[in-house]
């Protein structure tokens, strides 16, 4: 949950507020300044000011300063006039929806690409290259997209099984050992709960897991030791599509795809081709060989 959420929905004191409001007014002028100038301006002491920081999950306001700063660049970077959530209105015409759309797509790559790390990028490879599988854990529609990183990958000879449930890769879980799998968690909130028990259970067993989350604060990132962030702007109810989460999955994926593949490329290259003839040949053979008039 982004931190200008969290101030936005809390239920706070009358005293906090009276903090919280400034917070918000300020914005990035916070940066400057510290708990006793605050504590004046307010008339509150610096310790109502740490209290309220660590009610809001951080360990005082110096953490707090720092991510609701960086947080504020992030929102202000980027995203022009389109509404991620709401990318279009009931009275525009199809070109209009058009525009809008492929405006939107280009603004959605463009910051998720913003917040790439790449020492995150980095241990995200290692950890595809050094385990012998990948398990994803993901749900709706974002399992569909895992599918087609699954489809690329078998392609050149990288195992990738997906999951919608828990009960099954928690159960191998209890068994893998560091080396035999590298797990994948999808969650936009990071609050779905499949993926923080999964991940409990792989920090207690030892075991890799690269997370996909929005940006800011939120449990599973908490729990992750490598983490990669989508456009984090879309509503998780109230929007019209989950354009934003859906494409940048897709671009995190094909991603991670094309630096796998790039770690061997030429024989990648040619055992892809070469499956793909051999998988031509094959299903041309099928019809060929068919006793079904339909197919002839």
């Amino acid at each position: 949950m982004l931190i200008s959420d969290k101030l936005k929905s809390f239920d706070f004191t009358y005293a906090e507020k009276e903090i919280v409001k400034y917070f918000l007014n300020q914005k990035e002028e916070i940066a400057r300044q510290s708990t006793r100038e605050i504590s004046k301006r307010l008339y509150c002491s610096p310790s109502s000011i740490i209290r309220l920081c660590q009610k809001l999950g951080f360990t005082g306001f110096e953490e707090f300063k720092e991510m609701y700063v960086e947080e504020l660049h992030y929102l202000n970077s980027n995203f022009s006039d389109i509404n991620p959530s709401i990318p279009f209105m009931t009275e525009d015409n199809i070109q209009t929806i058009s525009n809008k759309m492929c405006s939107l797509y280009h603004e959605i790559i463009d910051d998720t690409h913003s917040l790439l790390d790449h020492d995150m990028l980095r241990k995200s490879l290692n950890l595809l290259k050094n385990n012998k599988n990948i398990y994803i854990i993901s749900s709706g529609s974002q399992n569909d997209l895992a599918l087609t990183f699954r489809d690329k990958m078998a392609r050149i000879g990288k195992h990738v099984n997906i999951y919608q449930h828990i009960d099954e890769p928690y159960y191998e879980a209890c068994y893998l050992n560091k080396g035999d799998a590298c797990f994948l968690l999808i969650s936009y909130t990071g609050e779905t709960q499949n993926c923080i028990r999964m991940a409990n259970k792989l920090n207690e067993r030892n075991i890799d897991f690269i997370t996909i989350t929005s940006f800011g604060t939120n449990t599973l990132s908490s729990l992750s030791r490598c983490v990669l962030h989508v456009s984090t702007r879309e509503k998780i109810r109230n929007n019209l599509g989950t354009f934003s989460m859906n494409l940048s999955t897709l671009y995190l994926l094909d991603l991670l795809y094309s630096m796998y593949f790039s770690l061997n490329y030429k024989e990648n290259k040619k055992k892809k081709i070469k499956i793909a003839d051999e998988y031509e040949n094959f299903t041309s053979s099928l019809i060929r060989d068919t006793n079904n008039d339909l197919i002839k």
